[in-house]
């Protein structure tokens, strides 16, 4: 089975804030991970998704996402790389990121691991500085 199609929904319905149709593409036993954080199950990560996007939301005068591009590393794992764009105070910044995408048999997302682009997280860290928001 080519898993490429699950991984462009995946970056589509994140890119658009379709958080329920995310949790459709997570198998029930899939985990989300981020440095040492776990999230398990479909709605809680659905749910995590969707809280960060309502803080960024009130946080910042705007936010929208972009574009994702997404390619097979292997027969069963995905990459999909997302840009963010963001503007407060009149600044702007472009974020990045990338998820490796881990599937199941039936074409469901089991492994959701996060990873900042290098120099990603500190950049990001300084534009929130520069904006007042740390």
């Amino acid at each position: 089975m080519n898993y490429l199609k699950f991984a462009q929904a995946f970056g589509k319905h994140l890119s658009e804030d379709d958080f329920h149709g995310l949790e459709q593409l997570l198998s029930e036993n899939c985990i989300y991970i981020r440095g040492l954080k776990r999230i398990y199950g479909p709605a809680n990560i659905a749910k995590r998704y969707e809280t960060n996007a309502a803080l960024a939301a009130q946080k910042l005068d705007w936010g929208e996402g972009g574009e994702s591009k997404s390619k097979m590393l292997n027969k069963e794992t995905a990459e999909v790389v997302l840009t963010e764009y963001i503007k407060h105070n009149g600044l702007r910044y472009t974020y990045k990121f990338k998820v490796i995408l881990g599937f199941d048999t039936h074409g469901k997302i089991k492994r959701i691991e996060h990873e900042d682009l290098p120099g990603e997280d500190a950049a990001l860290k300084d534009y929130y500085r520069r904006i007042g928001l740390i």
